[in-house]
């Protein structure tokens, strides 16, 4: 059976478009994992419903003097009941304490998007806050017992035109092709302010591509800005992977734009337009120094110091941490929440070239090579060079486990065939920091299945040393076979073999574990 889950979130005029479009990419994780998803809104313009039905997404109109209120509470509640939702997911500064306290007694799990610290106290099971440093600028106040936050870009959210359509980051040179997005609505028109900065702060023409959103007031204000710049205005942009791909740069508000930028790897300025973008701002720009802040665009200082824009025009590398700026978003965001609302204890993600320090620092620990078949140290140019063939190698299932209450990465499991005619064979390493805490043979078994259900194998064998206990003890409780001797060997070691079938009951939608020899 499905699990269905309610989210209600709203978008036009001064709220923008933001707090749906990443909705959308929550949604779609849901989705990805089997579920069904529902939107609600008091308001949301109409072709962002239709976009929003366009993935999938039923939508649901809530009749409502002002979302938030007492009647947009009940109604929401009485969907979620009609809907048969588990969860209630909610992404809006106006969901505040009483509203959760409504809903959360029909016995909904309640799930708050969080970017500030907007409500003093909280009703509800998780609180997602995506932004850096989170977990260090707001201590959660909740009623309920065991209340989870999911915090830091580790859980930024991310929709599928990004995550299918990127797959390396950009190289930080000389801009010539500037992407301007600040909102949705731009109300006050920071988006003129800012047109004005980039020409005072660069003489050498640029192409410079305006996008606004589709109730943007300033639209023909726009059209006709005067510039030595060759500017383009593009109203109701759909196709943001086309738009940053075009680019070479971008200057953006600062709100959840900037994790798409980031992940695109677009060396990126920020014009902060409200407050409740200011954590972003300084965790991006002032800690990390991943991005140029341009500072209030209504401010008296804006436009006052051009020099730093112009360098940054000229060379980004310069002015901004390129590594720092590619190494903070993974796209994982949205597959990380949904894990956790499905109450899975592991996350599993493909390994990628980030993962290299931290692999080769787990492959030369001092325990992993005295139970491996060759104890001597791995030098950086031997582990880059292997692990960039593994993941070229398409019969290679790769994944790095993290620990779901942490966002932490814990070990990393790869499953490979070798052989046509011969089983997969699993291999797997722990971080040191969970040895002996249990987590080995669920890892192993979670792992199994997973690769089992994407590939179509039923067979997984496992090679161990003999003296390696702890190994052979947590493949035989994950539901690998009693080890038998093989006739391998490697210098001096004894290599155990084990055998793993997962077999399918398709009628009653189960997985059932069977022992071999």
């Amino acid at each position: 059976m499905k699990i269905s889950i309610l989210i209600r979130a709203d978008a036009g005029g001064a709220l923008g478009t933001g707090h749906v479009m990443r909705m959308i990419a929550l949604a779609q994780g849901y989705l990805r994992r089997g579920g069904s998803v529902s939107l609600a809104s008091v308001n949301c313009p109409e072709k962002l419903v239709e976009r929003v039905r366009s993935h999938g997404i039923t939508h649901h109109t809530i009749i409502a003097a002002q979302p938030g209120d007492t009647d947009d509470a009940q109604q929401t509640a009485e969907l979620a009941k009609e809907l048969d939702a588990e969860w209630l997911v909610v992404d809006g500064y106006h969901f505040d304490y009483e509203y959760q306290k409504y809903v959360k007694q029909f016995g909904f799990s309640l799930l708050c998007t969080d970017d500030h610290g907007y409500s003093d106290c909280w009703h509800c099971d998780v609180i997602l806050n995506q932004n850096l440093d989170a977990n260090l600028r707001i201590d959660y106040k909740n009623d309920l017992l065991n209340t989870k936050v999911l915090s830091g870009p580790a859980y930024c959210l991310l929709r599928e035109e990004f995550l299918d359509a990127q797959t390396e980051k950009c190289t930080w040179g000389s801009i010539e092709c500037l992407l301007v997005t600040l909102g949705g609505s731009d109300l006050e028109n920071a988006t003129e302010a800012t047109l004005q900065l980039v020409d005072q702060a660069c003489e050498r023409p640029l192409n410079i591509r305006v996008l606004v959103g589709a109730d943007n007031p300033h639209l023909e204000r726009l059209r006709v800005f005067e510039s030595h710049h060759n500017v383009e205005v593009v109203q109701n942009a759909t196709n943001m992977p086309e738009q940053y791909a075009w680019a070479d740069g971008i200057i953006s508000a600062g709100g959840s734009t900037c994790w798409e930028w980031l992940y695109w790897g677009l060396p990126g300025a920020i014009v902060t337009i409200a407050d409740n973008q200011l954590p972003i701002v300084d965790a991006l720009t002032v800690a990390r120094q991943a991005a140029l802040p341009l500072g209030w665009f209504n401010g008296a200082a804006f436009g006052a110091n051009t020099k730093p824009l112009s360098e940054w025009i000229h060379e980004p590398a310069k002015v901004c941490d390129a590594t720092v700026a590619n190494g903070m978003i993974d796209g994982g965001g949205a597959d990380r929440v949904v894990s956790s609302l499905l109450g899975e204890l592991f996350y599993f993600r493909p390994v990628s070239l980030w993962d290299f320090e931290m692999t080769f620092s787990w492959a030369n620990d001092s325990h992993a090579r005295l139970m491996s078949f060759s104890s001597e140290m791995i030098s950086r140019e031997v582990h880059l060079d292997w692990l960039k063939r593994k993941l070229a190698d398409d019969k290679v299932w790769h994944q790095i486990v993290e620990l779901n209450e942490l966002a932490v990465a814990v070990g990393v499991v790869r499953v490979e065939k070798i052989d046509a005619s011969a089983n997969a064979v699993i291999s797997i390493n722990l971080s040191p920091s969970i040895r002996g805490k249990g987590y080995g043979s669920q890892i192993i078994r979670e792992a199994s299945q997973r690769y089992c259900d994407e590939s179509g194998e039923t067979c997984i064998s496992a090679y161990a040393k003999l003296e390696n206990i702890a190994s052979v003890r947590a493949f035989q409780k994950a539901g690998y076979t009693c080890p038998v001797q093989s006739d391998l060997q490697q210098g001096d070691a004894v290599v155990m073999f084990f055998n793993y079938s997962v077999e399918a009951d398709v009628d009653n939608n189960k997985v059932e574990l069977r022992n071999e020899i």
